[in-house]
């Protein structure tokens, strides 16, 4: 496939600062989130002798050429809601077509559903350009609301076209299915681990460890639950648990939910430190009792990063019922569930995990057990390799025994 990759024209549409990620990498500072260095490197790989486009949908203005790799970044996500989001949509989706018909792309990735799919798409389609929907998103498919929202983007994706639909592991590929998207080309992926939970050692609480230690990481904002894990936390110190949370993350609405930590009078039992480097992550997850992901089933999530590295640093995970945790993880093993947006109910689970030496030590033996069932057979850099191998010979992509409609899910219609 090398000699074939020569004159790759890569161009990627995605979220998060590209530029700021080379900078770092190029400085050998630590990366921001989990395999983060390691997917910068496939993409190094398949343009090695060709020339990559990278479209940031939400940086400050930016327009630069680094080597063989051309960076723009630029306020395009859509601000606004209702018909104004419409219309600030299309006139992203125009100034991103522009900077593609420029480039020339033999080849596109599109890493966002809804708008920029929508958008991007069918320009993509209609010159026969290869395109390659990779996402880690949830599809809601609640009501007529969530139908009308999705219906666009799912003619998109089942257009004969796009001969694979990949998505981050099992349930938000089952949930694109229930939206209509044709299981037979839709195909979980994941990083390759960077560790394993034999890697680290069983937790065991010790008497004499207090506080107890929470560790939440991700974007910080009522949607993810950080506003409920403020209210769970004032629950547990007044009943007089001895117990702190730090925050790592950043977002919009990290100063309020701080604020509203410090008018609880837990200015010091919580910290937020804002946007963390993973290695320092790792290193606080170490050292937390629990791992703590209270997401609210609106929050549109894969399956995050901070699960994976709860179950790796053998620290249990204190997870709300979102759909797509319930999918993959069971209550006991490794984790204990709670219904979100209930901070008592996320409080309880917190003391139920604490309360029992034998309880904590067996949620934490059984982190591996949690882990191994959310591995996925086909990695990152397998997915994008055999894509583009498949488009320049004209064959269908071999990751494509990995579909779901190949390998049906329980909940399949």
């Amino acid at each position: 496939m090398g000699e074939n990759i020569r004159e790759i024209r890569l161009a990627m549409i995605q979220f998060g600062d590209y530029r700021a990620a080379m900078d770092a990498r190029a400085q050998n500072e630590p990366e921001v989130y989990r395999a983060q260095y390691a997917s910068m490197g496939v993409v190094d790989e398949l343009v090695e002798k060709g020339r990559c486009l990278v479209v940031c949908l939400d940086t400050e203005p930016y327009d630069e050429v680094r080597g063989n790799f051309r960076l723009i970044g630029g306020r395009f996500d859509p601000r606004s809601g209702g018909l104004r989001f419409q219309r600030e949509a299309r006139r992203s989706g125009v100034a991103i077509v522009k900077h593609l018909a420029q480039f020339s792309p033999s080849h596109v990735i599109v890493r966002a559903p809804g708008w920029v799919m929508e958008q991007i798409g069918g320009w993509v389609l209609s010159r026969n350009i290869p395109l390659l929907p990779l996402f880690a998103d949830f599809f809601y498919t609640q009501g007529l609301k969530d139908r009308i929202k999705n219906f666009r983007v799912v003619r998109l994706l089942n257009d004969a076209r796009i001969t694979v639909v990949a998505n981050h592991n099992y349930p938000a590929c089952l949930s694109m299915v229930r939206a209509g998207v044709h299981a037979r080309k839709i195909v979980p992926y994941d990083w390759v681990p960077v560790s394993r939970p034999e890697a680290s050692p069983e937790k065991h609480l010790d008497r004499g460890d207090r506080p107890f230690r929470l560790f939440y990481a991700g974007a910080v904002s009522e949607d993810k639950g950080v506003g409920d894990l403020v209210e769970a936390v004032e629950h547990l110190t007044g009943e007089g648990m001895d117990i702190s949370a730090e925050i790592c993350g950043g977002g919009a609405e990290m100063e309020g939910l701080s604020r509203l930590a410090e008018t609880k009078g837990l200015g010091k039992a919580m910290v937020f430190h804002g946007m963390t480097p993973n290695r320092e992550v790792l290193k606080k997850m170490r050292a937390a009792h629990l791992t703590v992901v209270p997401s609210r089933h609106e929050y549109p999530e894969g399956l995050p990063n901070v699960i994976y590295e709860g179950f790796e640093t053998r620290t249990p995970v204190i997870c709300s019922d979102h759909p797509t945790f319930v999918m993959r993880l069971k209550d006991g093993v490794g984790c204990r569930m709670f219904p979100a947006r209930d901070p008592r109910a996320l409080a309880q689970a917190v003391k139920a995990a604490l309360s029992d030496p034998e309880t904590y030590a067996a949620l934490s033996r059984s982190t591996l057990e949690a882990w191994e069932g959310i591995q996925v057979p086909v990695t990152f850099d397998e997915l994008l390799k055999d894509w583009v191998g498949a488009t320049w010979v004209n064959r269908p992509p071999g990751v494509l025994r990995h579909s779901l409609g190949e390998n049906p899910l329980p909940g399949m219609r």
